[in-house]
């Protein structure tokens, strides 16, 4: 016969009309047992997005939010044989290939309106060989050069050296706080004479703390020659392997479609997706105007202690490859001091931006990258603007993100007043609505605010829809997680109900009930036992975590911080920095963040929540320090114009929250060698310990206790005890251990055992010390005393009297 788990394998719940068929005399089919059912996840939402009737396959790409290369592809794959940037696509071929990526196309051309950049010329395309013509005869712009490094390797002061002015003397601490961007004249010795040699380079300083990860990578991003800078008496350190990865990420991705690919031969479309990006690569390469270069520019080579050749072997074993070594990065030792080698270094710029034929169209619409924002008093919000493509001027109408501007006054980095913002050139802009993101592209709106208004409407629409769908597939995972528990509650009733009615059926077909009861359920409990056993133990595990961690969670302590900064970049590298700082104990909260100096309304809600404000390189005006000082409790606000300085006063604030550490400084120790009994009057006796200093003195007022050992190992291993009173002399220090880490609560409490397998006793005070028959006040190394101990006569021979005092020592992060 089959047993209960053989004859209910693989049956869902019967339904009332087959629940009536099994009250019949023969031995009904029986159901299976409470297995954990596994559901699969319910499909997450398609999102919803507006396209408009007609759209080009680049501004498609933005719309989907991917790479042209990558939806490129795409097409490819879906039989597209035309895969041109500037190819206009009808909303029925643009719906499927949304389709592709999972997301639901709406025609709706107003909801749809965006501003897009125009599309990109194609200098190699054979099939456009009018776009070709058009983009050679472009003009040329400047190169954007990005100068990255370790921090402290002489990135600014090079700078300073090749514009002559003084800079790295202006920055705090000497390190770059957020990028800096400007012109420079260059004039090469090599290309003078070349037309198509740039007269200006725009350098991107960019910061080299650790810090500062997404504004090297802002800068980088936007780049087309990086010079890492390495110090030839360091070598290479961790943020220049960081720079090194990011020039190789930027590098790969840059890497375009090769236009001549996306041609209607049907050799295009046959090629494999290799073929593709080799064709790509050599089209960058050949053309300069895809790829990011590098240079590498060792610096500090005036100092006793530089070594090149060393760090070039690093940079080899890094993987950049340099021209002496046969490979194709240059490779420049300069000075920032001395001005060595600055002549070869922009030589070399030059040189890659000849062979680069950088080009860009100097009219029509603006196109560009926020690269820092910032509010200032009396100008409001502005934004350090990097301009690729078009002309930026005063009183034009741009969008960044989700908000936009019409442009009020535009300046150099040196506070000259500016016409207009051409290609490869930065300048400061006002005249923002709202304060724009770092990263965020700056497009032109040629007809003027209506447009642009409507833009960012479009755009803040999105990003709510967006936000909506994320939540809403936070909200289906939660209710799936409580379908399935109700599910495996009703699962378990069910079956239950069905082993009743197993065995009222048994009855009825003349077996014994017990033995039909006994049977099904020794099956049904060997095969419940195990999933049992294997889901108790996994809650067990996962309850035990989860309690650990809410512990944990519940008892840790937080800093609240108000983060204000002097530009938004520079508010995300502090967030980043001090998120970090704490351990299991104790945290940091980040209350609120933004750029700008603290107002009232950052007094208002430090007070409400008990949290400090910090500021990095803002000014505190004394209006708002005194508001502060005046509440109750007083607001404290901390600024400091330096990272790292900051992060030491955050550090220094968590560890405060921790209890401190208690440690103990022994003064003095003795040995008991031999207990005597006292007659004091009459019958009255007393026991005194005859002792021997053996280290520190030992004081009449000391706080004393007494150890004993515990373990035949204690005479061995009390040389390396926790608390190694031997070596201390009195001195007030305690050894063994990390002074600084060391916790000896459990020293001060009888019972517990210390290093060297040495048990507490007591702990009190001396009730006398004497030498032969004088109370003394204290007593040296090497002499010999009588002590009796206050309240406490159970001493023994071979037991240590220590005199101490404790002290309470402050946390530190580790």
């Amino acid at each position: 016969m089959a047993t209960f788990q053989q004859a209910t394998q693989g049956q869902p719940p019967p339904s009332r009309r087959q629940t009536r068929q099994q009250h019949s005399p023969t031995y009904p089919a029986s159901p299976r047992p409470a297995t954990k059912k596994t559901s699969p996840p319910p499909p997450k939402p398609k999102t919803e997005i507006y396209l408009p009737t007609y759209i080009t396959v680049s501004d498609l790409a933005r719309v989907l939010r991917v790479k042209l290369w990558d939806l490129q592809v795409k097409m490819r794959n879906m039989g597209h044989r035309d895969l041109r940037p500037d190819l206009t696509l009808p909303f029925s071929d643009a719906e499927l290939i949304a389709a592709e990526h999972d997301l639901v196309a709406i025609a709706n051309d107003e909801a749809a309106f965006d501003i897009y950049p125009r599309p990109p010329l194609l200098a190699t395309s054979t099939a456009a060989e009018g776009s070709a013509a058009a983009a050679a005869n472009l003009p040329i712009r400047p190169p954007i050069v990005t100068i990255m490094g370790h921090v402290d390797h002489g990135k600014t002061t090079l700078l300073d050296k090749l514009r002559s002015t003084s800079v790295a003397a202006g920055e705090a601490g000497g390190i770059t706080q957020h990028i800096g961007a400007f012109s420079v004249p260059v004039v090469s010795s090599s290309s003078s004479s070349d037309s198509n040699a740039p007269q200006f380079v725009t350098f991107l300083d960019t910061p080299g703390h650790a810090a500062f990860t997404a504004m090297r990578s802002r800068g980088a991003s936007v780049t087309d020659i990086v010079v890492l800078v390495v110090a030839a008496d360091d070598g290479v350190m961790p943020q220049t392997r960081e720079v090194i990865e990011l020039w190789k990420d930027l590098a790969s991705r840059e890497a375009q479609f090769d236009p001549s690919s996306s041609t209607t031969t049907t050799t295009a479309s046959a090629r494999s997706n290799s073929d593709i990006t080799e064709s790509g690569t050599r089209t960058n390469r050949r053309l300069g105007s895809g790829s990011v270069q590098l240079v590498v520019a060792l610096s500090k080579c005036d100092k006793p202690t530089a070594d090149p050749e060393r760090v070039k072997r690093e940079l080899l074993s890094e993987g950049i490859e340099l021209e002496e070594f046969g490979g194709e990065v240059p490779c420049v030792p300069v000075s920032g001091k001395t001005g060595e080698g600055l002549d070869l270094l922009q030589d070399t710029l030059v040189a890659l931006a000849e062979l680069a034929e950088l080009r860009a169209e100097h009219d029509g619409p603006v196109e560009g990258y926020v690269i820092e924002s910032r509010v200032e008093k009396g100008r409001g919000n502005v934004a350090t603007v990097l301009v690729k493509r078009g002309a930026l001027k005063v009183g034009d109408v741009g969008v960044a993100g989700q908000t936009w501007t019409k442009v009020r006054s535009l300046t150099s980095s040196s506070g000259a007043s500016l016409r207009e913002l051409k290609p490869g050139q930065a300048g400061i802009v006002t005249g923002w609505k709202e304060l724009p993101s770092a990263g965020d592209e700056i497009l032109g709106s040629a007809e003027g605010e209506a447009p642009a208004k409507k833009a960012v409407e479009n755009r803040k629409r999105t990003a709510e829809a967006r936000k909506l769908g994320e939540d809403v597939i936070k909200i289906n995972e939660a209710r799936r997680s409580v379908a399935e528990e109700a599910e495996k509650k009703k699962r378990a009733e069910w079956v239950e109900r069905q082993q009743h009615r197993l065995a009222e059926a048994a009855l009825s077909s003349g077996k014994s009930v017990a033995e039909l009861i006994k049977e099904t359920n020794d099956a049904t409990a060997a095969a419940a036992a195990a999933d049992a056993v294997a889901t108790q133990d996994s809650s067990l595990e996962e309850n035990a975590k989860e309690g650990e961690q809410a512990a944990v969670d519940s008892d840790k302590k937080e800093l609240l911080l108000i983060v204000k900064a002097d530009v938004s970049g520079s508010v995300e590298a502090v967030l980043g920095a001090v998120s970090d700082v704490g351990n299991k104990e104790a945290g940091v909260r980040i209350v609120s963040s933004g750029v700008g100096e603290p107002t009232d309304g950052d007094l208002a809600m430090a007070r409400a929540v008990g949290a400090r404000i910090i500021c990095f390189n803002v000014p505190v005006s004394r209006s708002i320090e005194r508001a502060a000082a005046s509440q109750v409790p007083p607001t404290l606000i901390h600024s400091s114009p330096i990272i790292y300085r900051l992060m030491e006063y955050v550090s220094e604030s968590v560890a405060s929250l921790l209890p401190p550490l208690r440690q103990i400084r022994v003064t003095g120790e003795a040995t008991i060698a031999q207990v005597f009994k006292i007659n004091l009057k009459g019958r009255v006796f007393t026991n005194v310990a005859g002792c021997k200093i053996t280290n520190g003195s030992v004081k009449r007022t000391s706080e004393i206790r007494i150890l004993r050992n515990v373990s035949s190992a204690s005479s061995a291993s009390s040389s390396r005890q926790d608390d190694d009173e031997d070596d201390e002399e009195g001195d007030g220090g305690s050894g063994g251990g990390n002074e600084k880490t060391r916790d000896d609560s459990a020293g001060l409490q009888v019972g517990a055992v210390i290093g060297g397998g040495r048990k507490v006793v007591w702990i009190g005070k001396l009730d006398s010390l004497k030498h032969g028959k004088n109370e003394v006040p204290e007593r040296g190394k090497g002499t010999e005393c009588g002590m009796s101990f206050d309240g406490f006569q159970n001493f023994e021979e071979g037991d240590i009297v220590q005199a101490f005092y404790a002290v309470e020592v402050p946390r530190q992060l580790y």
